[in-house]
């Protein structure tokens, strides 16, 4: 399909500048099905980061010691290739509240026992429904066993759908600078 290796491709391209750019060597490994996702490594001085990419917003993050997902939109993600059941983390941070980047975040969340990391509305709504969650606002950032999260401005919407479909606000949706291993 295309339209599926072109937005592949335009990630890929994005974490290739972003490389550059920080002067990191990059190797792109494809795994499962190489136009659904693929697998970008950072090498490290003792140890490797990882990422991998299970589309449209979603990816895994893995430091030295840690599993971080991302914007876990996995079910009804017709880019990714792995099931919320598959997935192991140790925390799970939403950039905002749209279901096409919520996703799965409860199931994965209880599942894992995993720290949910998101805007205070966002956190406040995933904590009254039994996640374990740590809010930030917006250049508000904490130190968590894997290293520093910082939520930046971010120009978009951030709304849960409701009963009735009416929208839920969910905050300030936020860019996430994340430092791990001695990288940002």
């Amino acid at each position: 399909n295309h339209d599926i290796m072109h937005t592949a491709l335009q990630h890929y391209s994005m974490l290739s500048i972003c490389s550059h750019k920080s002067k990191l060597p990059i190797t792109k490994e494809l795994f499962h099905n190489p136009l659904l996702a693929f697998r970008v490594t950072f090498p490290l001085t003792g140890g490797t980061m990882r990422l991998t990419y299970y589309g449209h917003s979603a990816c895994l993050l893995e430091t030295s010691s840690h599993r971080l997902l991302i914007d876990p939109f996995l079910t009804g993600n017709s880019l990714c290739s792995v099931k919320p059941e598959e997935v192991t983390c140790d925390f799970i941070l939403l950039t905002h509240g749209h279901a096409d980047h919520v996703g799965d975040t409860l199931a994965i969340a209880k599942a894992n026992d995993a720290t949910v990391i998101a805007n205070h509305e966002l956190a406040s709504f995933l904590g009254a429904q039994g996640a374990t969650t740590h809010p930030l606002h917006i250049w508000g950032g904490a130190q968590f066993a894997f290293g520093r999260a910082q939520l930046t401005i971010a120009f978009h919407g951030s709304s849960y759908p409701g009963e009735n479909g009416l929208p839920i606000y969910m905050g300030m949706p936020g860019g996430l600078l994340i430092k791990a291993d001695g990288k940002t």
